[in-house]
């Protein structure tokens, strides 16, 4: 039978690593961070460019006469003056190919998530599975 004090030693342990778990798992969910421009422009300071502006003037726009308007009149068709012309045909829609609508995780776009090393999910967790592992024990000991 262990005694007291090695029960609290062992509750305060999961308490801490139930801690560092969630820790773990809020710096995973926080967005990841943009980059240095970026961060500048957010708050309020000029980015510097990386490369001089150039002093060169836009090229002066060309002033190009239209064409004419062609107005040759057409031939009338005398027989068929109050038909309307027939409706086009039908277009089919091609269906699309299979690789065009294959999924493919690279083309999702970026809205944020973890910038965080991979390790930082297996810290996280093996927290989480240290705290629910013992959560168990704790709860299936006979207490005497």
């Amino acid at each position: 039978m262990k005694s007291q004090s090695t029960l609290q030693k062992s509750t305060s342990v999961l308490w801490l690593l139930g801690l560092i778990g969630l820790l773990a798992l809020l710096w995973l969910a926080l967005p990841a961070q943009p980059a240095h421009a970026e961060r500048a422009g957010v708050l309020g300071i000029t980015p510097t460019p990386t490369s001089p502006p150039t002093d060169t003037p836009p090229p002066p726009p060309t002033n190009t006469p239209a064409p004419p308007p062609t107005n040759t009149p057409k031939p009338k068709d005398d027989d068929n003056d109050n038909v309307p012309p027939p409706p086009p045909p039908p277009t089919e829609t091609p269906l699309p190919s299979p690789t065009a609508t294959a999924f493919i995780p690279s083309m999702l776009p970026v809205t944020g998530g973890s910038a965080s090393p991979p390790w930082a999910e297996m810290v996280a967790l093996g927290a989480a599975m240290i705290v629910a592992a013992g959560l168990i024990f704790k709860g299936t000991r006979i207490k005497e």
